[in-house]
């Protein structure tokens, strides 16, 4: 039995990790550190340099930013500095108005902001120095899309905060769990602790409402809708939920003005753990309770997945992160045993691994949509004890081993992939 220390600790983590945000979470992480550069100046700000992790930079580069549309890392910060509040942290970006956007342009047309991917950094980096005519201030953030972890004024270091796995109470502790012990936690959790994840159900299904008027965007959700309604497909709860979370990517990689709850620091993730689970349970009249506790699984599955494969990662985290967290919290709140539960998660990566991600923008609603529709077949193939066999290609002889053969193929096999991704993004003319 995993003792009451282990589940408050995790408990903590994913409650730190599942939050609102607004806009996609790679820009709005450039906007906050902007912002708390902003609050540091006493005086305008003549310069603002941008440096960034190539997982930033992939993600920042075609995404719209919310109120504008429009994108650009550059214009996140301008934007930061002129409309954000730091106190807002991932919704550093809801007071945008037209004015605003009008002064960041001008920023922008005056040569005043630059922006620069840099090497050898975590996946989440993100540095801003702020210059004026008396005043530098340099920001760092890095590891988590709201963590600020320095702030230096005229080069002297004013503010320095680390993490907990800095500070020696590492998250890591969470790859030495099995999927029995977080299923244990599931079961155990106070009800009462776990209210976040109610309001994350009402925030991400009003995103998804709210597609259905998006702008700037693929239209996924609408054309799904469309072919629904001729008949060239059927709304069966995996389709429901493919349309589901199609139109809250819609609107949140179109610039859409809802927040959304995030997993494990990701919008999208969020969208693909919370919406895939609440439409299975709405279909099936699973109780209320068996549903928060089953998003509470998916939401430490997919943690334990971003500890092996990283934050951000050159596969497709809705894929291998979220679809594997919604698939197994779907298994176990139908009443899956424990090699359903795993088998489930395992079909999931026997079948979507090696999806890329190619940077945040529109078509996110593709891979979104069709990894929460795959992960609930996953988890319905698995109830009916359909399950990939052991030890064939990437899949272990356990859950737990197919995970770390996903960190191999992610960190080795993969390890090129940003940056031909970034080469070819910069050879466009978009």
């Amino acid at each position: 039995m995993v003792n009451k220390d282990i589940m408050y600790r995790l408990l903590n983590i994913i409650n730190e990790e599942t939050v609102p945000a607004l806009g996609c979470t790679e820009p709005v992480a450039v906007a906050y550190a902007a912002s708390v550069v902003n609050r540091h100046f006493n005086e305008e700000i003549d310069r603002l340099e941008i440096k960034v992790s190539k997982n930033i930079f992939k993600n920042g580069k075609s995404v719209i930013i919310p109120y504008t549309k429009e994108w650009g890392l550059d214009l996140a910060g301008a934007l930061g500095v002129i409309a954000g509040n730091p106190e807002d942290g991932l919704m550093v970006l809801k007071d945008v108005k037209e004015d605003h956007i009008r002064k960041a342009h001008r920023m922008l047309k005056e040569g005043r902001v630059n922006v620069n991917y840099i090497e050898n950094t975590p996946e989440v980096y993100v540095e801003v120095l702020g210059k004026g005519e008396n005043r530098t201030v340099e920001v760092v953030l890095k590891d988590a899309h709201n963590h600020i972890y320095s702030i230096k004024v005229n080069g002297e270091t004013i503010y320095k905060k680390l993490l907990e796995k800095e500070a020696g109470s590492d998250p890591g502790f969470i790859k030495n769990l099995s999927f029995e012990d977080m299923i244990q936690v599931t079961e155990g959790v106070p009800l009462d602790s776990l209210l976040f994840i109610v309001e994350g159900i009402n925030m991400n299904k009003e995103a998804a409402k709210r597609g259905l008027e998006a702008e700037n965007s693929l239209n996924v959700g609408r054309g799904l809708i469309e072919l629904e309604k001729k008949g060239k497909i059927h709304l069966d709860a995996p389709t429901k939920a493919r349309i589901l979370t199609a139109l809250a990517a819609d609107m949140r990689m179109g610039g859409g003005s809802c927040p959304i709850m995030t997993s494990s620091g990701s919008g999208n993730q969020g969208i693909g753990v919370f919406l895939p689970i609440t439409v299975v349970a709405e279909e099936n009249n699973i109780e209320d309770e068996r549903l928060i506790r089953a998003i509470f699984l998916a939401l430490m599955l997919n943690k334990y997945v971003k500890l092996y494969t990283g934050k951000l990662s050159a596969m497709c985290g809705c894929a291998i992160g979220a679809g594997v967290g919604a698939s197994g919290a779907i298994a176990w709140m139908l009443g899956g045993n424990q090699r359903q539960i795993g088998g489930a998660c395992n079909n999931v990566l026997a079948n979507l691994t090696g999806i890329i991600c190619d940077g945040a923008k529109d078509t996110c609603a593709l891979k979104l949509s069709t990894s929460v529709e795959e992960a609930i077949l996953s988890a319905f193939l698995a109830i009916e004890d359909v399950i990939v066999r052991p030890n064939i290609g990437i899949i272990g002889d356990t859950i737990e081993e197919t995970i770390k053969n996903l960190e191999l193929l992610c960190k080795e096999g993969f390890c090129k992939m940003d940056s031909t991704i970034i080469h070819i993004l910069n050879s466009s003319t978009n």
